[in-house]
């Protein structure tokens, strides 16, 4: 059976000049976020993954990208990026995420390899 593509969106969450960026359970360095259900929207898709992986509500803002932004190993045919603000709760690493960092944008974009050079261009 062919798998289909699937969806991703993450956040870029900024605090004091600094990007929350998580790490995940395979060790790689990534924007919090991750896949859309089937039938979930984008918008959706970030709100509940920054539930689960950190325990926060955000406010999704601006949309960063339009394009696909991140290599994966499985298919993908839609990878977004919105700025985001926490609006209530403090980030704790659940679910598969092992831990988390406010970095500068200088170390984001050397720990986000993933991310393809032209969004980490931009950070």
């Amino acid at each position: 059976m062919k798998r289909r593509p699937r969806k991703r969106a993450y956040a870029l969450i900024r605090r004091k000049g600094k990007i929350l960026i998580v790490r995940n359970r395979r060790g790689r360095w990534v924007l919090p976020g991750g896949k859309a259900k089937p039938g979930e929207k984008l918008r959706g898709t970030a709100h509940r993954e920054l539930e689960e992986e950190l325990g926060v509500k955000v406010d999704l803002r601006k949309r960063l990208s339009h394009d696909h932004v991140r290599r994966h190993a499985g298919r993908c045919n839609r990878c977004v990026v919105y700025r985001a603000k926490i609006t209530k709760g403090k980030p704790k690493p659940r679910a598969e995420i092992k831990r988390f960092e406010w970095v500068t944008p200088k170390v984001a974009r050397k720990r986000l390899r993933g991310f393809r050079r032209r969004f980490r261009d931009s950070l």
